[in-house]
């Protein structure tokens, strides 16, 4: 029976983010209006609003209106809510994270786009798409005589690889290499080794430079390695995805990524921190951006994948450029020059998990920039932390502290930094003497701050609850959010039946009456629960303390911690929450500090019966100390032995009992 191959990506996400078209200018947004009942004309003419078009089924219609009369038509009783017209579509280039992690675009500085150069994608086939050219290709399945792609994998790699570098969507790695499209997967991501065979044939006979193979299997083929070896005989360089059933250790790499003349690609996150699916072994040769990777696909579409599939096509899109800087050259001196050039990631050298490190694009050594100061040290106030084309969680606390500042942006705030965001910016900047550059910097957001601090009414709270149309509604879901409680992705100014549940869970967790309504009382225990609240940008003595406190927990951030907390800070707090079970945020919320000061306070010791002690014992497994193949919340005297047994490995005084130090050593041991 013939081998299925499948494709190597564990998630998709599709790109559903909110992005806003340009306005023709800054006074303006498209909303759209909800009428209670009938839709009235009359009140969009007398606000100045254009009437854009209307619905069949729901009162309610789409409008471009001045942004200062969004206010005033928000308080006819006729309309029942207004909202932000959204569009779902990328309008404007993106460069994704993983674009700027491999330099590419100081490769394009240097006139290196991967012209000239024939990169042949083995996968699903490529759908047409305003933002990929196709060169030609080849359909090998026997259902269809097509290389259209019926699934949309092939097209998201193809995308990452040479996604044109225009006005829309995203731009690849190589945006002017010449893509063909060799379909050997069906419309189900399955297809067989005969397949692949095939393909690499057809590729070999017809002068293809470059074989993009994001696919595998874990069964080893003499007559697949004899055609990659054949090809790479006739100077064609191989790229493969490592694959996805990683755990961390041992050989998990699959074929063809396995053999000797196929680059193996393994896949990090933006952190350089290895996705938690990428495959590891000997045969890994090089790491690339695999995580949360955004992309062509079907329909015209963009979404965001997963997987060494999209790792593998950032390597082979810099061997494209790599070549039309070094034609000529073979493919182990081709391999060679992208050994030596990519970033080493720990440990030092060549390993499993990264093999020789992160690819790098070649650029011009003079074009160089100067390499820049840690993230966690970092703490210019000129340093940008909004700017425009941000899709940010913070971008909404700005805008509601701009209006609070008497700058509103819209009444109903997006994640989006967008133009009418960077003219208000602007304004603000200009009014309190600072650069007016429309990008918010630590000094612009300092200012900011105080001026709302300053402009504060006394505490005079009022009352939310379910059914309420309001802007306070926006701050106290961010609130939630905060205090652990989350309530969207994108709050809106309506109190819903979410929002409700969301405020009595906070309620009963705090012992405040549990009706769901947002009351004085409830606001003020959640300003309270918030103000302990740190997260990513904030500059804060307290940020020291929880460095100090993740490190005693086995979540080292830094030898020198500072009171900046940057990317690595967030990535240590959202480790400590997976492994400690709470909500994944990377916010450093009142849960998260009140579990942080158990675990680095509290010992456990024999006679305990509590939640802790499972973790201790699920820990010390992992660690290679088994205690019980069903775990207990009781302390007892095997569960002593065994931290006995684990002290003593690690040099720490045999007492048996389960020390905050003891503990600490445990999930450091876990994490090596």
């Amino acid at each position: 029976m013939k081998n299925s191959l499948l494709f190597l990506f564990v998630s998709m996400i599709v790109f559903l983010s909110p992005f806003s078209a340009l306005a023709d200018s800054a006074e303006t947004e498209k909303v759209i209006v909800v009428f209670k009942e009938q839709i009235d004309e009359s009140l969009l003419a007398e606000v100045e609003g254009e009437l854009l078009s209307t619905f069949e089924h729901v009162p309610a219609v789409s409008v471009e209106i001045p942004i200062d009369s969004i206010e005033e038509l928000e308080r006819y009783e006729e309309i029942a809510f207004i909202e932000v017209d959204h569009p779902v579509s990328i309008s404007n280039q993106t460069f994704d994270w993983g674009i700027e992690k491999v330099k590419a675009p100081l490769a394009w500085q240097s006139a290196y786009t991967g012209k000239g150069v024939k990169v042949a994608v083995l996968d699903s086939g490529i759908a047409a798409h305003e933002d990929l050219k196709i060169a030609g290709g080849t359909a090998i399945t026997s259902y269809t005589k097509s290389f259209h792609d019926d699934n949309g994998h092939g097209t998201h790699v193809a995308g990452i690889i040479g996604a044109k570098n225009n006005d829309i969507g995203v731009v690849g790695v190589a945006p002017d290499v010449e893509l063909y499209a060799v379909k050997v997967l069906d419309q189900s991501g399955n297809g067989y080794i005969s397949d692949i065979v095939k393909g690499i044939d057809w590729a070999i006979t017809n002068k293809i430079d470059i074989i993009n193979l994001s696919l595998g299997t874990s069964n080893d083929s003499a007559t697949l390695k004899q055609m990659v070896d054949r090809a790479y005989d006739h100077g064609i360089i191989l790229v493969a995805a490592a694959g996805n059933h990683g755990t961390g250790s041992g050989n998990t790499v699959e074929f063809p990524a396995r053999y000797d003349s196929v680059i193996a690609v393994s896949a990090v996150d933006s952190n350089n921190k290895r996705g938690s699916f990428s495959a590891t072994g000997p045969a890994v040769e090089l790491t690339a951006p695999g995580v949360n990777v955004l992309s062509t696909h079907l329909n015209n579409r963009y979404v965001r994948q997963n997987g060494t599939s999209m790792a593998s096509a950032y390597v082979t899109g810099t061997l494209a450029l790599l070549k039309q800087q070094n034609p000529g050259l073979t493919p182990s001196e081709y391999r060679k020059k992208l050994q030596e050039s990519a970033i080493d990631l720990a440990p030092s050298g060549r390993d499993e998990i990264f093999g020789y490190g992160l690819v790098q694009a070649p650029y011009k050594a003079e074009e160089e920039p100067a390499p820049e100061p840690p993230e966690e040290e970092e703490s210019e106030d000129t340093k940008v932390i909004f700017k425009l084309g941000d899709r940010l969680p913070g971008v909404v606390q700005l805008k509601i502290d701009l209006e609070k500042a008497g700058f509103g942006v819209s009444s109903n705030p997006t994640v989006y930094y967008g133009p009418i965001t960077m003219e208000q910016v602007k304004q603000f900047q200009k009014e309190n003497g600072l650069d007016v550059t429309g990008e918010v910097d630590q000094r612009t957001l300092d200012t900011l701050r105080k001026i709302v601090e300053e402009t504060a009414p006394e505490d005079n709270l009022p009352t939310f609850r379910q059914g309420d149309y309001h802007e306070g509604v926006i701050q106290l879901k961010l609130d939630l959010e905060l205090a652990g409680f989350f309530v969207s992705t994108n709050p809106t100014n309506y109190y819903g039946s979410i929002t409700t549940r969301k405020v009595r869970e906070f309620q009963q967790a705090h012992g405040l009456p549990a009706d769901g309504i947002a009351g004085p009382s409830t606001l003020r225990k959640l300003q309270e629960v918030v103000s302990g609240t740190l997260q990513e940008g904030d500059r804060l003595p307290g940020v020291v303390t929880l460095k100090l406190n993740l490190e005693k927990a086995g979540f080292r951030v830094s030898g020198s911690p500072t009171n900046y907390y940057g990317p690595i800070t967030t990535t240590r707090v959202r480790e400590f929450q997976s492994h400690y079970r709470l909500p994944v945020t990377g916010v450093a919320d009142f849960a998260t500090m009140q579990r942080l000061t158990e675990v680095t306070t509290t010992s456990l010791q024999e006679g305990d019966r509590l939640p802790d002690v499972i973790q201790l014992k699920l820990d010390l497994e992992q660690a290679g100390f088994r205690v019980s193949g069903s775990p207990t919340n009781y302390y007892g005297p095997i569960t002593t032995t065994k931290v006995r047994e684990f002290q003593s490995s690690v040099k720490l005084s045999p007492t048996g009992i389960a020390t905050p130090e003891t503990r600490r050593k445990l999930i450091e041991t876990i994490r090596k």
